[in-house]
């Protein structure tokens, strides 16, 4: 079940580099959705985005990067090797540490977009992160 709320802006000029939320400190399952706070050319509900979704290094074999282009008000779910929890992770990695197998996620922007993108992201923080030590 949920316990945290996440609001966030991302102005239409900024994005979201990838990254791994804390491998540990989130337990299993993130829900996100994205809309705008003002009306967009084609949409109310707000300009569209990128979800970026990343493995691997830059400059390394095996790199992947894909972009999915979401209407305003899509939502997604990030879990598994999407989410890169250290149960999950081939190389059990901890907190923000690189491997070449889990997914970092992003939002990416346009310059020609006109509303800041809102978000409302709900995660389970584990409540014993940061007391118990494997």
């Amino acid at each position: 079940l949920p316990n945290t709320l996440q609001m966030t802006q991302i102005q239409p000029w900024e994005n979201l580099g990838t990254h791994w939320d804390s491998r540990n400190k989130w337990l299993e399952g993130i829900l996100s959705i994205g809309f705008g706070d003002q009306p967009g050319d084609v949409d109310t509900r707000g300009d569209r985005w990128q979800l970026i979704l990343e493995r691997g290094s830059k400059n390394s074999d095996g790199y992947v990067r894909h972009f999915v282009s979401c209407n305003p008000g899509t939502s997604y779910i990030i879990f598994g090797s999407a989410q890169g929890r250290t149960e999950k992770c081939g190389e059990k990695k901890v907190m923000h540490e690189a491997c070449k197998c889990c997914w970092r996620h992003g939002i990416s922007s346009n310059a020609s977009q006109k509303s800041t993108r809102l978000s409302l992201t709900l995660r389970t923080y584990d409540q014993h992160w940061g007391t118990v030590f494997k």
